[in-house]
């Protein structure tokens, strides 16, 4: 497989304060904030299109109640102005959100996903914008998962949640990528391209 994208669209699942409440789990990739920036600034540099989205609960007992400090994007993510904001309450970022609408405005050829969980809010986003009609990308070093105790009390680990879930949305269609291969944009017509060039 070999194209160019000219119109790839960032989107920045719910990167908050709260990620480093040690009550929330351990993640498995400690280096999933900084590949986020990277990317970012990357997106900025080249003037491609973006959406960063934040979880905001109705509840006002949860950490990500908008009154809470920890539902507060984080510092490397604030959005500049004239960024766009996607505010949500269900794990996927389209579920009553304008986000589907705005992007087609984009003309958008290829969404990107970055962010947390990768099994939870990242991969409920991604699996409907396949559903869509979007091609989507998750960007596997720049996403990261918790641990969690299954239906059977078996305790799953971190790294295999984010593998398994990884392998799931691939199975599904969806393209799993790394941030290295986000890094070399070429230029053109809409402020840069991004060549995929990825095994069939």
């Amino acid at each position: 497989m070999n194209a160019i994208l000219k119109n790839p669209v960032l989107i920045i699942v719910d990167v908050q304060n709260v990620l480093d409440d040690p009550k929330q789990g351990q993640p498995n990739n400690p280096r999933a904030e900084k590949n986020i920036t990277k990317i970012l600034d990357r997106w900025r540099k080249k003037s491609l299109p973006l959406f960063h989205v934040q979880y905001i609960s109705p509840r006002k007992a949860s950490p990500f109640h908008k009154d809470a400090p920890g539902s507060k994007l984080k510092e490397s993510v604030q959005p500049l102005p004239g960024e766009p904001l996607i505010i949500k309450h269900f794990e996927s970022a389209f579920m009553k959100t304008d986000l589907e609408d705005r992007l087609k405005k984009t003309d958008a050829d290829a969404l990107v996903f970055v962010g947390y969980y990768t099994d939870q809010c990242v991969a409920s986003t991604a699996k409907v914008a396949n559903n869509l009609g979007f091609k989507v990308f998750v960007v596997a070093d720049a996403t990261a998962a918790t641990g969690c105790r299954g239906y059977n009390g078996k305790y799953y680990d971190a790294e295999d949640i984010h593998q398994m879930t990884l392998g799931s949305l691939q199975r599904d269609g969806i393209t799993v990528i790394q941030t290295s291969d986000l890094m070399t944009f070429a230029a053109g017509s809409k402020g840069g391209s991004f060549r995929e060039n990825l095994p069939p």
